[in-house]
């Protein structure tokens, strides 16, 4: 039997933490620090890898084509095998990794977000309290 874990099934008393669906309190957990760090460097390599694929695909077709034309005539022996399939490729490439930076930077400002709120949650007082100059709620410290 195939298992989903995003919806409930039966294995009757089996132990199965999905047996009634996932609950609320089995929602995956935030990342390190050090591995959001990590991911970012890899797509920041990644970046750096298709730029450069991009840059030296463009400048040998360049050098290809004119190479081609050198003659007075086109010699179609002188360009990149497979240039229409490159071609594609590469601006391919380059479209997915705009798409993919921009994802990125989307869940980037989300999480902040998120975090945000959280933080301005745990430091606003309660409804009703008022907050003078000299009292923990007014220095920002959440009340007990």
């Amino acid at each position: 039997m195939l298992i989903h874990p995003w919806r409930p099934h039966d294995h009757g008393d089996l132990g199965c933490p999905y047996r009634d669906g996932m609950a609320r309190t089995d929602a995956p957990t935030r990342l390190p620090r050090t591995v959001v760090a990590g991911i970012w460097v890899l797509a920041v390599l990644f970046n750096v890898a298709l730029l450069t694929f991009f840059a030296l695909y463009t400048t040998a077709d360049e050098w290809a084509v004119d190479r081609s034309e050198a003659t007075g005539a086109f010699d179609p022996s002188q360009l990149l095998p497979h240039e229409g399939l490159l071609w594609l490729v590469a601006h391919a490439a380059l479209g997915l990794l705009v798409v993919l930076d921009g994802v990125g930077v989307a869940v980037l400002v989300r999480e902040r977000r998120k975090r945000t709120v959280a933080r301005r949650a745990r430091v606003a007082p309660p409804a009703g309290t008022e907050s003078t100059p000299g009292s923990a709620a007014a220095a920002g410290v959440p009340l007990p």
